[in-house]
C-alpha cells in the first residue's frame, strides 16, 4: 500500500530553464507523484525535455503560440502504464487512461477559457464520458468560482449562478465531488490572487468519484510563490502498489567548495590511518575506502540539503502567515512583504537551477561534435523539420514520389546542360 500525492498547478509558463527548475524543486519538496500543470505555454513541436528531473513520464497538449498548454507528469517512483491518450489540439485538456499498479485509472487535466467556461467544461465532460474507465481523477484550472460566499473575497463573479448550478448538476451526474471542499466544508481559502482587482479566488480544483472519497487522506492548498496560482494537492491511498526507491548519484557541486574538499580528504586520511595496518589486503582496502567516501558525500549532501530545506520552509511559513493576513485585510504593506519573500524563494530555488544548467553544459561539452545518441536525436529533429513531403504544382499538391520523375528530372537535366561549357 502506498500514498499517491496528486497536485494541480497553474504555473504561468515553463519555457525558461529557471522557471522549470523552480517548479520541479517545489514538486519534489512536496513529494508529488502525479502533477497536472496548466498554462505551460509550450508550442507545437517545441516542447522541452522534462525527463530526468525526478519525473520520467510526460504527456502534453500544446498550442500554436506560447499560451495555454496542459501537461500531466509522473514521478519516477510512480508505476504508471499508459493504455490510451487523448489530447486537445487547442492546448486545453489532456486525458490519460492507464494503470497504477493493478488499478485502472483515468486522469483528466483541464484548463478552461476565460469566457463561456461552463459551456466549454460541459462539452469537455461529454468527451470525457466516452473516454473514462476505472477510477477518474479530474483536475485543473476551471477559471470560475463555484461558491461566491466561500471561494472569493469579492462579492461579484462573471459566471451567472444559473450556469454554475448547471455545471454542479453535471458533476453530480458523473458522481464527482470537489475533494478540497469536502475535506474543508467551511474553510475560506483561495488559489489565485488578482493583482489588478486585489481579490482572491479559488479557481483550481481536484475531483474524485464519491465512492473514492474514503481513499483520501488529506487535501491542501499551497502557497502562491513562483506563479500567481497556488498548487492544490490531495493524497490518495492505493493498496495495489508500492513506490520505487531512487538511485543515488554524486552531486559534483559538493567538490566546488574548499571546506567540503578538506572534510572529504580528512575522512579519507582517517580511514587509511586506521585500516592500513597490513592485516587487510590492498584490493579490499581500496573497495572499502570508496564506500567511506560515498558515505561522507551522502552525509555532506544531506546536511546541506537539510539546511536549504529549513531556510525554504521558514520562508514558505512566513509567506503562509502573511497570505492569511492579506486575504483578510488586503493591506498594501503586507503585499509588499509577500513580494519580497517570494523573490527570496525564487533566489533560493535558482541555486538548483544553476546546477541543472551546469550539468547541461557539461553534457553538451562531453559529447562535442562526436557521433552519439545526442547528436543523432538532434539530426533527426532537424531532418523532420526540413523534410518536404509534397510539391505544389499548377494543378494540385502532389506527393514527391509521384511527380519526382516528370518534374524534377527535366529540371535537373536542364541545369546540367546549362552548366556545360
Amino acid at each position: 500500500m502506498a500514498d499517491i500525492k496528486i497536485t494541480t498547478f497553474n504555473v504561468k509558463g515553463m519555457n525558461t530553464p529557471q522557471k522549470r527548475s523552480q517548479i520541479f524543486q517545489l514538486l519534489k519538496r512536496d513529494k508529488v507523484n502525479i502533477v497536472f500543470l496548466q498554462e505551460t505555454h509550450f508550442r507545437h513541436r517545441h516542447v522541452p525535455s522534462l525527463v530526468g528531473r525526478g519525473y520520467s513520464m510526460w504527456y502534453h497538449s500544446t498550442y500554436t503560440s506560447a499560451a495555454r498548454g496542459v501537461s500531466i507528469g509522473f514521478s519516477s517512483a510512480t508505476p504508471f502504464t499508459l493504455l490510451e491518450e487523448q489530447a486537445d489540439s487547442q492546448g486545453r485538456y489532456v486525458f490519460l487512461k492507464g494503470r497504477i499498479g493493478d488499478r485502472v485509472v483515468t486522469l483528466a487535466n483541464l484548463y478552461a477559457p476565460n469566457r463561456d467556461q461552463v459551456g466549454w467544461i460541459l462539452k469537455t465532460l461529454d468527451k470525457l464520458t466516452l473516454f473514462v474507465e476505472g477510477l477518474l481523477i479530474l483536475g485543473g484550472d476551471l477559471n470560475l468560482i463555484m461558491d461566491i460566499t466561500k471561494d472569493t473575497t469579492s462579492c461579484t463573479r462573471s459566471v451567472p449562478q444559473k450556469q454554475i448550478r448547471k455545471l454542479q448538476l453535471a458533476m453530480l451526474g458523473m458522481g464527482l465531488s470537489d475533494v478540497w471542499r469536502i475535506i474543508n466544508p467551511e474553510t475560506r481559502d483561495f488559489t489565485f490572487y488578482s493583482q489588478s482587482h486585489h481579490t482572491y479566488q479559488r479557481l483550481d480544483y481536484l475531483y474524485l468519484p464519491n465512492y473514492a472519497l474514503t481513499m483520501v487522506k488529506r487535501a491542501t492548498i499551497g502557497n502562491i510563490t513562483v506563479s500567481d496560482h497556488a498548487p492544490v494537492s490531495i493524497e490518495v491511498k492505493f493498496r495495489e502498489i508500492s513506490l520505487k526507491s531512487p538511485y543515488w548519484r554524486l552531486n559534483e557541486t559538493l567538490l566546488d567548495n574548499e571546506i567540503h574538499r578538506q572534510e572529504i580528504a580528512q575522512a579519507v586520511s582517517n580511514f587509511f590511518n586506521i585500516n592500513d595496518n597490513q592485516e587487510v589486503t590492498d584490493p579490499i582496502l581500496w573497495e572499502a575506502h570508496k564506500v567511506v567516501v560515498r558515505g561522507e558525500l551522502i552525509n555532506l549532501g544531506s546536511r546541506l540539503k537539510k539546511q536549504r530545506q529549513q531556510k525554504l520552509d521558514a520562508l514558505l511559513q512566513q509567506i503562509s502567515m502573511l497570505e492569511k493576513l492579506h486575504k483578510g485585510t488586503r493591506d498594501v504593506s503586507v503585499q509588499a512583504n509577500l513580494s519580497g519573500l517570494r523573490s527570496q524563494v525564487k533566489d533560493l530555488l535558482n541555486i538548483r537551477a544553476a546546477k541543472d544548467l551546469r550539468a547541461l553544459r557539461f553534457k553538451q561539452y562531453l559529447h562535442g561534435n562526436r557521433g552519439s545518441k545526442l547528436v543523432s536525436n538532434l539530426l533527426k529533429t532537424q531532418r523532420s523539420k526540413s523534410l518536404i513531403p509534397a510539391i505544389k504544382t499548377q494543378v494540385r499538391d502532389c506527393l514527391i514520389p509521384l511527380i519526382l520523375q516528370e518534374n524534377f528530372a527535366p529540371f535537373i537535366l536542364l541545369s546540367i546542360t546549362c552548366l556545360q561549357p
